[in-house]
């Protein structure tokens, strides 16, 4: 079951995904608090990793003949590809020594005894994806009452995130799961609300049909939640490891994304856009790799956070562009070997 608006929205978050990176690695201080940067927070963190794994969950679910062993075979791909993706954007670049010490810092990484180890387990949003299909193979094992247990752990995630503060200094799995930056940056908890809440949804979408401006309106409602006064607050504003008025906020955010992309997927214009961005939201994995890949060999050439404004706008389009150049073209190359 396919609906046009996931993959506008599933797209746009591709799209966008270059540009915000090559900010963060290649812009400096005065760069990262810009107009332009603080304008594209705007269009780009509340549609950004929290819409991806909102949208994955979602799939996933509309998805209904999809068995235990499917999900979890996809989650131990997903984390080979983890592994894959770290050595080749982190290790490979690290070992000849083209990364500067400032990135290594920031990278958390001290001892260049142990750097290797370290870069390879550091936490990406693919261990996320993976450790989160681990939980959606439990839950399909529980069948009729599938949507139950999935709903059950959302709310143990609400009551449970503010403790996951708690669990510092972790490394590895102990990371993934509840850890902190740079050890992990999306660690599943609280992360894992986002794909549960999608999965949720989808159980809604296949029983009731409805526009998605009605669940907008969901949205609005999780938006007025988000900024009561009884809700933990203190994380609302921290984007790796938000709060549960936080994890209410965003979700209230992707809602309310989703009715304007269904919206857009509807007027009868930019036919030329949609298309790239249903190609984009098809082939989101390997612009993921594609674009980290150059981001990270380029770190040598351009440097770590030493870019002005316009430099790093320039930056981002040539690097946005030869991401999809280049993803067009193993899509090619992979088309014509199957």
């Amino acid at each position: 079951m396919r609906i046009d608006a996931i993959d506008i929205a599933r797209g746009y978050t591709v799209l966008i995904m270059p540009m915000v990176h090559v900010f963060v690695v290649f812009g400096n201080t005065d760069t990262l608090h810009s107009l332009a940067a603080i304008v594209m927070s705007i269009f780009a963190e509340e549609t950004g990793a929290p819409l991806f794994m909102f949208l994955m969950g979602l799939s996933a679910g509309l998805n209904r003949d999809i068995s235990p062993r499917i999900l979890f075979k996809r989650s131990l791909v997903l984390m080979a590809l983890a592994f894959v993706l770290n050595f080749l954007k982190f290790v490979l670049p690290f070992l000849p020594g083209l990364f500067p010490v400032s990135l290594l810092i920031d990278l958390g990484i001290s001892d260049t005894g142990t750097a290797v180890i370290e870069l390879l387990l550091i936490g990406d949003i693919l261990h996320l994806a993976s450790l989160s299909f681990f939980v959606f193979g439990i839950s399909s094992l529980f069948r009729r009452y599938q949507w139950m247990f999935e709903f059950l752990v959302l709310l143990a995630l609400l009551i449970c995130v503010s403790y996951a503060w708690s669990i510092e200094d972790s490394f590895g799995i102990a990371a993934w799961i509840a850890g902190e930056l740079p050890d992990a940056y999306f660690p599943l908890l609280p992360w894992l609300f986002y794909p549960l809440a999608g999965k949720l949804v989808s159980f809604v979408l296949i029983k009731f049909t409805r526009p998605f401006w009605i669940y907008s309106l969901a949205g609005v409602v999780l938006l007025c939640i988000s900024s009561f006064h009884f809700l933990p607050h203190e994380n609302l504003y921290n984007y790796y490891k938000p709060g549960v008025a936080g994890l209410l906020y965003y979700t209230g955010c992707i809602l309310i994304w989703l009715m304007v992309c269904d919206c857009f997927s509807k007027v009868k214009l930019f036919h030329g856009l949609k298309e790239n961005l249903r190609f984009l939201s098809r082939h989101i994995t390997m612009v993921y790799f594609i674009q980290w890949l150059l981001i990270m060999w380029s770190v040598a050439l351009i440097g770590y956070r030493q870019q002005g404004l316009w430099s790093t706008l320039l930056i981002a389009l040539l690097i946005t562009t030869a991401t999809m150049l280049g993803t067009k073209l193993c899509e090619k190359i992979v088309t014509k070997i199957i």
